[in-house]
């Protein structure tokens, strides 16, 4: 369930930025970006403070600290 979360949270930062987080044509070095790579906001773009922290919720690599569907879905961005 929690992976849904995040691959809505990629979803939405392609939505918003035109690009995934973590690109790579090769899956190795994918998992390795996963892995060593922290998530990072393109600052070209301008969006809201709150917009960036439910990014963020989403694309927490621990499911454990991951948003949830209910956080998700009562997230107010303004």
């Amino acid at each position: 369930m929690k992976a849904d979360v995040w691959s809505l949270g990629v979803v939405l930062y392609r939505m918003v930025f035109g690009f995934c987080p973590f690109e790579s044509n090769n899956i190795g070095k994918l998992i390795l970006m996963l892995n060593e790579n922290e998530l990072k906001i393109p600052d070209k773009i301008k969006i809201s403070p709150l917009l960036e922290e439910l990014i963020r919720k989403m694309l927490t690599k621990d499911p454990r600290k991951r948003a949830d569907w209910n956080e998700v879905f009562t997230y107010e961005i303004t």
